[in-house]
């Protein structure tokens, strides 16, 4: 009889948690849902680091690094328009799934700049770093000044950092 008053007790209790929980109202991203259908999902914009210019396979090249954040995440696109000596870089991510590995995605891409470049100044807006540079004559061709330094290295593939800070391929 203790057994089945005990049973009936543990039902009871179970029962009014469930009831419970059901009640009270569910707050967006704590509880597990669905997993995100293909073609779904958020973007937004790569947070922007870095921009340098480069005279690059001779003509003038952006370089942009960035971070596209967590496993989740993925490079959505590079547009680059512009509008006389200033060029608008958009840079943008999507997001997809719930469960992401923790490990930081960079970013590390030449972007070719579109037109002709006569002698000047020119304006890189990439997202929400601006940049300005200048493009004077040499006895080679066009070059930037002040000088920007060895061309940096783009990996074919966003980088991954893992929670320790060490790079990963």
């Amino acid at each position: 009889m203790k057994l089945k008053i005990a049973l009936t007790v543990c039902s009871l209790v179970a029962a009014a948690a469930c009831s419970s929980a059901s009640a009270s109202p569910e707050v967006p991203g704590t509880s597990p849902t669905a997993p995100t259908q293909a073609g779904t999902g958020s973007v937004g914009n790569v947070r922007i680091t870095g921009v340098r210019a480069f005279i690059r396979d001779g003509k003038p090249q952006a370089f942009v690094e960035g971070e596209i954040g967590d496993g989740c995440n993925s490079l959505q696109g590079i547009n680059e328009k512009r509008t006389k000596n200033t060029f608008d870089i958009s840079v943008t991510f999507r997001r997809q799934g719930d469960i992401c590995t923790m490990q930081m995605q960079l970013l590390n891409q030449w972007v070719p700049l579109s037109g002709t470049f006569e002698p000047g100044e020119y304006t890189l807006q990439v997202n929400d770093m601006k940049q300005t540079f200048k493009l004077v004559s040499s006895a080679s061709g066009l070059r930037v000044d002040p000088d920007p330094g060895p061309l940096p290295r783009a990996s074919g593939a966003p980088v991954t950092v893992e929670p320790s800070g060490l790079p990963t391929r």
